[in-house]
């Protein structure tokens, strides 16, 4: 302690002495001279053990010796154990991880979206499930549950109470920052296939309450009604903009369908601007608030990408067989000739190549890092995952992985690593981690990870099930048209 005294009476503050950036020095305390240094005990790890050559501490210095049998290798990740030296290799026995904790909806529902905040606090859409009511003639309920990062709910806001019949969650997205949830659900009621509502919402991150709603429907022309008149209004894509403002793409139609991009004001909202698409349109967002989509008439083989202004002006639209992959702070990356393309908001493009023998997957399996671009490709019977250098024009890696049905997830952590995960063929999943430089770190059955945040997986299956994961959080820079980061469906530059 740091001791003095006054006329009050003595003070006895705390003492922490700072530790040495050399992991062969520990911090001590000498009660006369204060805080001081000391050598840590002979055979502490100080570097890299190759089962070869380790580096250890002897006397405080770190030196080299021959690695002893049975020393320590590679520390404990998810699914694997603590490495130890077997005979001049490095072993660690896998297994297959227990959740931190799990969520698991009521029985008869089901978990239909989830998003995650950078605090580690989840958000759910718990939905009837239709394939148990169908026909049953009872309104279907929509839940909205939050959880905190132990797994105690927060909060639970039944979305139906005012909608009733709304049954389906399709967009959630939070905006940490704002304390805000935006999402989209509707309802075709099952029982009765009747469209009674598709709504757009703001919420109170922390409380659930219910900030501003949005009816969808009025204003949208009906052009597709289906067979029996039923109005069929759906959104594929809801996200955030670096101008304040919601953006969503909204699909009129039944068999046939027309799209709609409408920007909401995040405050109140209000309609800011809407643009027409003929047919889908797939849409996403540099960081500085435009908007690209791409769009193609139903049954037809032409598409076509569009740009379009922070006030919904519309800047360009081409023919062009193009798919959106990544976005950036003014650029995106989309189909090209051979393979990819860094497209720029003032229309330069420049070709990204792929590996000889290989093709691009159709699941969204681009990441955007400032001047790298990290890709899933398919070719020679496995997957291939590669980082390519913009500035460079090279490739910094490629590290293949077993084939599993054709798809696969990205994303990228923070301090360069890499998460990919596969879908197998016989209906199981891979979720492998890479560090910085390619290496293979972890490999696990689990299901691909709807965030890495605050130190835990989240995954979704039948429920939430959450891992520990030390250290881990994604990289905050590009983001792919599937999810955003960590639910947050913002470039966050």
């Amino acid at each position: 302690t740091a001791d003095a005294c006054s006329v009050e009476g003595c003070m006895h503050a705390a003492v922490a002495c700072a530790s040495p950036a050399d992991p062969c020095l520990a911090a001590a305390c000498d009660p006369v001279t204060g805080c001081t240094i000391v050598p840590v005990a002979d055979g502490t790890t100080c570097g890299d053990n190759d089962c070869v050559t380790a580096r250890v501490c002897m006397a405080g210095a770190c030196v080299q010796r021959s690695a002893p049998e049975g020393s320590r290798c590679a520390a404990p990740t998810l699914c694997r154990a603590e490495g130890r030296c077997v005979q001049g290799s490095c072993e660690q026995s896998t297994g297959t991880p227990t959740p931190r904790w799990r969520y698991q909806p009521p029985a008869g529902s089901f978990i239909g979206r989830a998003a995650v905040d950078p605090q580690g606090n989840a958000y759910v859409f718990v939905s009837d499930d239709v394939r148990t009511q169908y026909d049953a003639g009872a309104p279907y309920q929509l839940r909205l549950v939050s959880l905190d990062p132990s797994g105690a709910q927060r909060w639970v806001v039944n979305l139906s109470t005012a909608n009733v019949g709304l049954e389906n969650g399709t967009q959630l997205v939070v905006d940490a920052a704002a304390n805000r949830l935006y999402l989209s659900a509707r309802t075709y009621n099952y029982g009765t296939e009747v469209m009674r509502a598709s709504v757009a919402q703001a919420r109170e991150a922390s409380t659930g309450a219910l900030v501003w709603e949005r009816d969808l429907i009025p204003g949208i022309p009906v052009s597709n009604p289906g067979s029996d008149g039923r109005v069929r209004i759906d959104v594929q894509k809801l996200m955030l903009l670096n101008t304040g403002d919601v953006a969503l793409t909204v699909v009129e139609g039944d068999s046939l369908h027309q799209a709609y991009v409408v920007a909401l004001a995040k405050a109140t909202g209000a309609q800011l601007w809407r643009v027409h698409r003929d047919g889908h349109a797939t849409m996403g967002a540099t960081a500085s608030g435009e908007v690209w989509d791409v769009s193609a008439a139903c049954w037809s083989q032409v598409s076509y990408l569009a740009h379009v202004g922070p006030t919904g002006i519309e800047l360009g639209r081409w023919q062009a067989s193009q798919q959106l992959y990544a976005f950036g702070g003014d650029e995106v990356v989309v189909r090209g000739d051979g393979g990819l393309a860094l497209l720029k908001t003032d229309l330069t493009q420049r070709e990204l190549p792929l590996l000889p023998g290989q093709t691009l997957l159709y699941d969204p399996a681009v990441r955007l890092d400032h001047d790298r671009v990290t890709s899933v490709s398919l070719g020679g019977g496995v997957f291939q995952v590669t980082r390519y250098d913009v500035a460079t024009a090279t490739f910094e890696w490629s590290v293949p992985l077993p084939l599993g049905s054709n798809h696969a997830q990205l994303r990228l952590l923070e301090g360069g690593g890499v998460l990919a995960n596969t879908s197998q063929i016989d209906g199981g999943s891979a979720l492998y981690r890479l560090a910085a430089n390619g290496v293979e770190v972890e490999r696990c059955a689990l299901p691909s990870p709807i965030a890495v945040e605050a130190g835990q997986y989240f995954t979704v299956g039948r429920s939430l099930d959450v891992y520990a994961a030390p250290g881990l959080a994604q990289q905050p820079y590009g983001w792919p048209a599937a999810d955003g980061v960590g639910g947050t469906s913002s470039a966050r530059f």
